[in-house]
């Protein structure tokens, strides 16, 4: 009885042990706690999508401005500058040694400025006193005339001298400015693109040597097509008919990192393509300089001019995966919780802070995943939660708070 006894035992613990597992399975991982937004269906100012190109505000094909030998180069591709930077610097011995000339040239010739300078005011002085003594009857007029003379003379010669070292000046000072034209340096913060010359090159006066692209400033150069031109010039800053409660910005979207951002202080470039009828639309785009390269790809929307119904989520509720943009839509599950289910999404425009989308599995009143939904997979479970208030701790959507 004893050993049937314990054998029952063995029986029941091997049978409690075989049913945990299921038991967990059953109840699964916990649910996500995330933030939802409902889509809505609203009228809105209609936009189209249009394409472009990000361009450097600042793009400098940097020259010298003296021809000789390089001596020292020392920047390369993809390196940045800061303005006034040293670039390059040609060989400047020829130079130097013609300054050094030049110098002392400069230096013999206010000595004899200074020697022409006492020697005019001798003689100054001598015909003075042979004019006074001429009134006395103390000299003649000879020694008047000559003395005159030589006062002439002398200071003709002073004169002369002082013309001189003005000349030597302005050579000394174009030979200073050739020796700092031998040095090239950034003239504004950038990254070097291209080089055109190594050391030991020869360049000729007004030869490119770097391509330099500034980075404080990008923009965004849209095709745009013409019948859009009325509603999109409403948006510059030379319309005549501008608004305060009009938009003077427009969302662009950098194709290289997904990020969107505004494009401001707008213009036109009043010259359609004749192939494609489009016109260039130019906005400076307020995005971090390190997110945004010159040349890379940009996608824009620009009002069309018209109001209509659209379906618009939130612009965090967007993701973008592999197969394309999509969304985490909150759908019931089993026992009245709830579960992620991705839904792909045709995007149609953006505005500042949604995004509307073609017509499909979502329809309005849809709770969308607006935070969180990096970290789901289709059909996790998730408790969705109320934005807090200040000072106050999160709920979910029955009421309950996140640490109850």
């Amino acid at each position: 009885m004893q050993r049937m006894t314990r054998a029952a035992a063995g029986w029941i613990t091997l049978g409690l042990a075989a049913m945990a597992p299921a038991q967990v399975w059953a109840q699964g991982p916990p649910a996500t706690p995330v933030y939802a937004d409902a889509a809505r269906s609203e009228r809105v100012l209609q936009r189209r999508m249009v394409t472009g190109e990000l361009r450097a505000v600042k793009r400098s094909e940097v020259a010298v401005e003296e021809a000789g030998i390089v001596a020292e180069l020392n920047v390369r591709e993809g390196e940045r500058v800061v303005k006034g930077d040293l670039i390059l610097r040609i060989d400047s011995t020829r130079l130097e040694l013609a300054l050094d000339e030049v110098t002392s040239e400069l230096a013999e010739a206010r000595a004899r400025l200074e020697e022409a300078k006492v020697e005019a005011a001798y003689w100054a002085r001598e015909s003075e006193v042979l004019i006074e003594a001429n009134r006395r009857g103390a000299s003649t007029d000879k020694e008047q005339r000559e003395a005159r003379y030589e006062a002439n003379l002398s200071a003709a010669r002073r004169d002369s001298a002082d013309r001189a070292i003005e000349r030597i000046e302005d050579r000394e000072a174009l030979l200073k400015l050739r020796l700092r034209d031998a040095e090239v340096r950034a003239p504004f913060d950038g990254v070097i693109v291209s080089r055109a010359t190594e050391v030991g090159a020869w360049v000729e006066e007004g030869m490119s040597v770097v391509v330099l692209l500034g980075t404080t400033q990008h923009e965004a150069w849209l095709d745009v097509p013409q019948g859009l031109l009325p509603a999109v010039s409403v948006l510059t800053r030379s319309s005549p008919v501008q608004t305060e409660d009009v938009e003077s910005t427009i969302p662009v979207r950098v194709d290289a990192t997904g990020g969107t951002y505004s494009a401001g202080s707008l213009r036109i470039v009043p010259q359609a393509s004749r192939a494609t009828r489009q016109f260039v639309l130019v906005g400076v785009v307020d995005a971090p300089q390190s997110s945004l390269i010159a040349g890379g790809s940009v996608t824009a929307f620009v009002p069309t001019g018209m109001v209509g119904e659209s379906l618009t989520l939130s612009k965090d509720a967007v993701l973008r995966g592999a197969s394309g943009p999509y969304a985490m839509v909150v759908r019931e599950g089993p026992g009245g919780s709830f579960i992620a289910m991705p839904s792909s999404v045709t995007v149609l425009f953006e505005t500042e802070d949604r995004v509307a989308v073609a017509p499909g599995a979502i329809a309005a009143g849809d709770l969308i995943v607006t935070e969180g939904a990096e970290r789901l997979f289709p059909g996790a479970a998730i408790e969705v939660l109320q934005k807090p208030e200040a000072g106050s701790a999160p709920r979910s959507a029955t009421g309950q708070r996140e640490d109850d």
